[in-house]
């Protein structure tokens, strides 16, 4: 029963906390690897330094929130800020314009389409959190968009490379390890999204364990990135 003896709101900011570390594994194997790097792996590189750094200023607002409330009091009611749902846009831009701008160069004849696409996705985020939902609620069609797009974009690659005549197998694809790397912990956060008010409401024990899995299946899509990081000499095979 060591379930009933866990504080789980303390097991979730520590495992969050810890999962924004292991966030630092897939830059650092680009970095060891950065010779072999060409410009898609070089800009989802950039997009896991923006991911990290969003975190970092996330968790800097929280902690300086709390040690400086009352400096920070009269700024906070200004804007009338009582959460964290203020940041959200950097982490939607995030995966619009530099996840798009990914898979545009690495999906076959899809280069305009998603360009395209990711750059309207990002203008409708922006206006709608400046004018219709607002910075202030977690809101509805940001996050369920952006959701769809990180699920849609690695899988269409994957359905594509399917398709695609390489010159090396498909394990020693880097772009593939990627793909997956991004597609899997993502599945459990779409069912997150969906169900996940209800049942914080109603079990929050259950919440906290599923959002445990996610932040594992998180980890385990930094390792899977960093095997494609490792494997980036091979990109000149399928170029």
């Amino acid at each position: 029963m060591i379930f009933l003896a866990i504080d789980w709101n303390d097991f979730l900011v520590s495992f969050g906390r810890f999962n924004i570390a292991t966030m630092t594994l897939p830059i650092i194997v680009a970095l060891l690897f950065r010779k072999h790097l060409n410009k898609p792996l070089y800009i989802i590189l950039g997009y896991f330094i923006m991911t990290f750094l969003i975190n970092i200023l996330e968790q800097l607002f929280i902690w300086s929130s709390g040690q400086y409330y009352q400096q920070l009091k009269p700024f906070l009611d200004y804007f009338a800020i009582t959460n964290t749902h203020f940041l959200s846009i950097f982490y939607y831009l995030k995966d619009f314009l530099l996840l798009g701008w990914f898979f545009s160069l690495v999906i076959p004849n899809a280069h305009k389409i998603i360009k395209t696409g990711s750059l309207l996705l990002a203008v409708a985020v922006s206006i709608n959190y400046l004018f219709i939902e607002g910075y202030q609620v977690f809101g509805v069609f940001n996050p369920n968009v952006n959701i769809l797009y990180v699920l849609i974009l690695p899988l269409w690659y994957l359905w594509a490379s399917q398709k695609q005549t390489l010159r090396i197998p498909l394990q020693k694809n880097p772009y593939f390890w990627i793909a997956i790397g991004l597609f899997i912990p993502n599945l459990l956060a779409l069912f997150l999204y969906f169900t996940g008010d209800y049942i914080y409401d109603t079990n929050f024990p259950l919440y906290a364990q599923l959002v445990s899995v996610k932040n594992t299946l998180e980890i385990i899509g930094f390792l899977m990135i960093c095997k494609g990081f490792s494997l980036s000499r091979y990109h000149r095979f399928i170029e």
